[in-house]
């Protein structure tokens, strides 16, 4: 199948899978689409189906998503995509039955039965870091911040070589387990504003640490959208093992 010509010349999809996978976007997309598919997979084979009208608004919501406000621009749509109206209609199939899996999982029951079986996890702070290449460089910046703590931002901006350095150093909420045992000991009994380190994170790499906030265990939004998220990806990884999956 061609996708389309550049200078007369096809770019087959064959090229866009390979380009996919030279910058390294294949691994995301090919992961959605397996999950879709194997939540699908497991609802039809539960008895789980998707009514009529759950697909049309799904049908309903894709169009709008896509400016497709006719039925003569979704036919045009599937024509320049060369996809048949059966494949669509299994998409669309496919997506309610893997939202219906979802909400089944992750509902809210689950996910405040959940946090309370596992409660001291979601403790969380907010912090931000510094990274150098020279452990000497980072002992001076941990003096620093020791007299100026509040010129951690400018300090980021000015010597971090992490990505974070323009937001001023600045990662956001971590929970418990997200960084390595020797760090988070140290991160989560620190008082605010004290900065920690050098850790040595490898790779010549080495980081200074402050903590910003501190919050203590509540199911608050983010704290179930990552418990959700937490649970369907745990039962995804069981029903891979139950009905196979092989890449």
């Amino acid at each position: 199948m061609n996708i389309a010509k550049v200078n007369g010349s096809a770019l087959t999809s064959q090229e866009f899978v390979s380009w996919l996978k030279l910058t390294g976007r294949f691994n995301s997309v090919a992961s959605d689409l397996i999950k879709c598919r194997l939540a699908a997979a497991v609802a039809r084979a539960e008895g789980v189906q998707a009514t009529l009208e759950e697909m049309q608004a799904a049908s309903d919501d894709h169009r709008r998503a896509h400016g497709l406000f006719r039925a003569a621009d979704a036919s045009e749509f599937l024509d320049k995509a060369q996809v048949a109206f059966a494949d669509y209609e299994r998409f669309i199939e496919d997506m309610v039955l893997a939202t219906k899996m979802y909400e089944k999982v992750a509902s809210e029951e689950a996910v405040r039965e959940y946090f309370n079986l596992n409660k001291p996890s979601y403790d969380a702070i907010d912090i931000g870091h510094i990274a150098v290449s020279r452990e000497s460089q980072a002992r001076e910046i941990l003096a620093l911040l020791r007299e100026e703590p509040e010129s951690f931002a400018e300090l980021a901006r000015e010597q971090s070589v992490a990505e974070t350095a323009a937001e001023g150093g600045r990662i956001g909420r971590i929970y418990r387990g997200a960084l390595s045992p020797e760090v988070e000991a140290r991160m989560f009994s620190a008082p605010i504003g004290e900065p920690l380190g050098p850790f040595n994170a490898g790779d010549e790499l080495y980081e200074v640490y402050t903590v910003f906030a501190r919050h203590d265990a509540s199911l608050e939004p983010a704290t179930s959208e990552l418990i959700r998220k937490q649970l369907h990806d745990r039962w995804l990884e069981t029903a891979a093992r139950t009905y196979g999956v092989e890449a």
